[in-house]
Parts: C-alpha cells; structure tokens; sequence
C-alpha cells in the first residue's frame, strides 16, 4: 500500500496500528487485514465527547443562521445514510 500512495512504510504501519487499537480493522497473518463490522468499533470516550462538543458548535451556529432543526435533522439522515451504504462494499 505505501508504494502504490507513494508513503512512507512507517506511517502506513503507523495508520494501521492507530486503527487496529480503536477496533476499526483486524489483521489475521497471512491473510491480511479487514475492517471490522461496526458494532465491533471501541468507542473512545474522549472522541465522543469532542464529537458532541463539535455537533453543538455546529448546532449553534445552524440556530444562529435561521436554519430549522427538521433541515438540520434531514442533513444528518442523509449523511448518516451514506455512511452506512459505504459499510455494504467489501474490503
């Protein structure tokens, strides 16, 4: 993967270590590596709370621009959605 992005080896190793840790993907020797299933992805609590800290900002500033709670509720379906598509493409 490094040599066909063009990276450094290290920070590829570097970026799957990051993401076996938080239970993104999984490795099984000689076989490769997969992503996890979501349900299967550690939460990190002090992700969450910056998460909720950046969705209140955001928030706040849609309140500000006039910008109605259903809209705000219709954009976050929508993206959720898909995110949840880009889950059904195998790895």
């Amino acid at each position: 993967m490094a040599s066909e992005m063009h990276l450094n080896p290290n920070t590829v190793s570097k970026a799957y270590q990051i993401l076996e840790h938080q239970r993104a993907v999984y490795t099984v020797k000689g076989r490769g590596t997969f992503v996890s299933e979501s349900s299967q992805i550690a939460t990190d609590s002090n992700a969450v709370d910056d998460l909720q800290t950046r969705l209140q900002s955001l928030l706040t500033e849609a309140q500000f621009l006039g910008i109605s709670a259903q809209q705000v509720q219709a954009w976050v379906t929508t993206a959720y959605q898909k995110g949840e598509s880009r889950d059904e493409y195998p790895s």
